[in-house]
């Protein structure tokens, strides 16, 4: 009688009432018609693989791993991770069938989230087709000249991409007044590194979103500031032809902000990952010099490539970012619900963790090579950039 009933109790959830608003939630940031993953709008769809939906969730694959909010509480975290309920909400209804229901009076909305419609909007001026023919990576870079006629502070900003499917990262620089680049509107080749003169402004990679800062603080721009916008694609001879035009939307002010934020970046470029070792570490370690100041972190973005298993970020005894699993393809910024002070004296410390066995995920040498520092995705990379405010 027992089984009888819980098989019943199965086949009362249905996708529509039970199991759509955890993925409007959770899942829709991805799965969406312009996201990094195949559309959710269609439910037909998303009940002919309710199987394949369920098995990922039990393994643990889907929704992929973000980091984790009980080191540092961030903003936006719930609207990352499941919970035990929710869970076995989705195997009970894959389990019976992946039944359709009827629409509640109050259907639930997929979770969204853009800072739409921009105070300022900057883009490539032409669109740009990478060569794959032969070779995985292309980099292009777009010199662009932001609208605003006077100095402002950005406090939010959004990547704009036209094709995910392709754009492995999109990192924005600011240049200094001497800096010397090509301004034709096709844009012109580059690597993914910064050039003299060229200053680290936003980074994004896949899964990231819109980044608003903190109330009170932003960050300044200059009258029509010059901008590199620097394009990293990724792809193979399946992509061939395929184009693409990105960029980014701002929030802004006038006044200026009660804290202006700056970014450090922080971590190692000096490692070199062995062939069929399954946890190779690599780490920035040192003690905060006073002549810095107090620094305020507001939020950490990191940074790493295909063959990263773990990341982590320390300041002083606490937590700040812990993120094990590493996920390539959910590249997420942590915006602390609260700033963390790194003060004199504080140890700072970031780790990367790598398996770079014949066994790993997303190993793309058989056999496996020695991996060294460096831009491609077939290169690793081990950052933490630091966004905050100093005191002095």
């Amino acid at each position: 009688v027992a089984e009888t009933a819980d098989t019943a109790a199965a086949a009362d959830i249905t996708y529509l009432r039970d199991v759509k608003p955890i993925m409007d939630r959770v899942c829709a940031r991805c799965h969406q018609v312009a996201g990094l993953a195949p559309s959710f709008a269609d439910p037909a769809y998303v009940i002919s693989i309710a199987p394949t939906i369920a098995a990922y969730v039990a393994e643990g694959r889907m929704p992929p791993p973000a980091p984790d909010a009980t080191c540092r509480d961030y903003e936006g975290a719930e609207q990352l991770s499941l919970t035990d309920t929710e869970k076995a909400t989705i195997a009970e209804w894959a389990d019976a069938g992946g039944q359709l229901g009827v629409e509640p009076e109050v259907p639930s909305v997929p979770y969204i989230e853009t800072l739409a419609p921009f105070d300022i909007e900057i883009a490539a001026l032409t669109s740009y087709t990478p060569d794959f023919s032969t070779k995985e990576n292309d980099y292009r870079c777009f010199a662009l000249d932001l609208p605003n006629a006077e100095n402002m502070w950005v406090t939010a900003f959004e990547p704009i991409i036209g094709n995910p499917a392709i754009v492995h990262h999109v990192v924005l620089y600011t240049l200094n007044d001497d800096a010397v680049v090509d301004t034709a509107p096709e844009g012109f080749a580059c690597d993914g590194f910064s050039q003299p003169g060229w200053n680290f402004w936003f980074g994004w990679a896949p899964g990231g979103g819109p980044t608003q800062l903190p109330l009170g603080s932003a960050m300044r721009i200059e009258a029509n500031q010059r901008v590199v916008l620097n394009m990293h694609y990724y792809g193979d001879a399946t992509r061939t032809g395929e184009s693409d035009q990105s960029g980014y939307g701002f929030k802004t002010q006038l006044e200026q902000p009660e804290r202006a934020v700056v970014v450090s970046p922080l971590g190692t470029e000096h490692f070199r990952v062995p062939a069929d070792d399954p946890e190779y570490q690599a780490e920035m370690d040192f003690k905060w010099p006073a002549d810095y100041g107090t620094f305020h972190v507001q939020g950490v973005f990191p940074h790493m490539h295909l063959l990263g298993s773990a990341f982590s970020m320390t300041a002083g005894d606490d937590c700040a970012v812990g993120a094990t699993p590493w996920n390539f393809h959910n590249q997420l910024s942590t915006f602390f619900k609260e700033d963390h002070a790194i003060e004199a004296g504080d140890k700072v410390n970031v780790t990367c963790t790598w398996d770079n066995s014949a066994d790993s995920r997303y190993q793309y040498n058989d056999p496996p090579q020695d991996i060294e520092f460096g831009e491609e995705t077939t290169n690793e990379m081990c950052y933490a950039f630091t966004y905050g405010w100093f005191e002095f």
